[in-house]
């Protein structure tokens, strides 16, 4: 039997391994495909590869926090269209607004619901649809 390409591929970067197992789990979907970073760093590498169709980056990380890796994402031509969804603790709102300046398409509070996190994803993939971005 020959194996189906995802139709859509999600990376999601946090440098909390519980997080990115919980946001797989939330994010799950038959032909979408997951890939899960722990930095900045490996995010933009995991984006040369393979360019994902949307982005789900946690803002607090050690290294590129996540509002530098919008701004590096949006500067670069191959991947300046991703959608960006930020997701950062309530307590932090200027880090909030300063990843929507950056380039970000929408952020989240920590901690979710994932029922909220799969709905903004969803919405945000099929706005990208939309636009000719996915």
């Amino acid at each position: 039997m020959a194996t189906r390409s995802p139709r859509e591929t999600l990376l999601i970067v946090d440098d909390e391994l519980l997080v990115r197992r919980v946001m797989t789990r939330a994010l799950a979907k038959p032909g979408r495909r997951i890939v899960g970073v722990s930095s900045g760093k490996a995010a933009l590498e995991a984006c040369r590869r393979a360019r994902p169709d949307l982005i789900v980056a946690d803002v607090m990380m050690p290294g590129m926090n996540g509002v530098d890796l919008c701004r590096r994402l949006r500067a670069e031509e191959a991947t300046r269209r991703i959608p960006i969804l930020i997701v950062t603790c309530l307590a932090s709102p200027q880090l909030e607004a300063e990843g929507l300046l950056r380039g970000a398409d929408a952020c989240l509070g920590k901690p979710f619901q994932t029922k909220e996190l799969a709905a903004r994803v969803d919405e945000l993939l099929a706005k990208a649809r939309e636009d000719g971005r996915a």
